[in-house]
């Protein structure tokens, strides 16, 4: 008989049941192992929570400061009054504009209509004009040769000659009018003609 064959049966379920305590052991290793991975993970997680939470403070903070009304009490209400007299004003302005404006184009309107007449006078006037001009010219010119005057163009002085084809005479003249009057003028145009 060997050994072995006298083994007692338990001392056999005893090994077994020790190398199954082993697997047991490799369990429990991991177990342990993944325990400490979660809690590794946690302790992380924990360190960047409290970030998140200082960075949130942080920010609580600054809104915080930024939401505090930057003015006395009472001085909206100023700034609403004074923009509610500015508003005032404006009207008012807006009513005198809007009124000027009116007064404006009634004018506007009352002088393009007396340009409108006065162009109207103006075109007639350049239509006689130029129907009377030679009526004019020929009588001037009958005058010159019935009168045998001749006018001279003399810096405030009625100047000319006057012909006498008869005698074969000219004279010439020159009057100051603002030592004779008309009248006297006229008559001493008549004396040398």
């Amino acid at each position: 008989m060997s050994r072995f064959e006298t083994v007692d049966p338990q001392i056999v379920r005893a090994v077994y049941q020790s190398y199954n305590k082993k697997e047991e052991i490799e369990i429990f290793n991991i177990i342990n192992k993944d325990l400490q991975d979660l809690y590794a993970g946690c302790e992380k997680r924990k360190e960047e929570v409290k970030h998140i939470i200082a960075a949130l403070s942080k920010e609580v903070s600054t809104v915080e400061t930024n939401s505090k009304y930057p003015y006395p009490e009472g001085t909206f209400e100023t700034q609403v009054s004074n923009l509610q007299a500015q508003l005032k004003d404006a009207q008012t302005n807006i009513q005198k504009f809007t009124q000027d404006k009116r007064v404006i184009k009634e004018e506007q309107e009352r002088l393009q209509t007396l340009f409108l007449e006065r162009s109207d006078t103006q075109q007639k006037l350049q239509e006689r004009e130029a129907s009377e001009e030679p009526n004019l010219r020929h009588q001037l010119s009958l005058y010159a040769h019935i009168t045998k005057v001749f006018w001279t163009d003399e810096d405030g002085q009625v100047a000319g000659t006057i012909s006498n084809p008869q005698v074969g005479d000219i004279k010439s003249f020159s009057l100051d009018p603002l030592k004779h009057s008309k009248f006297e003028l006229v008559n001493a145009l008549w004396d040398m003609i």
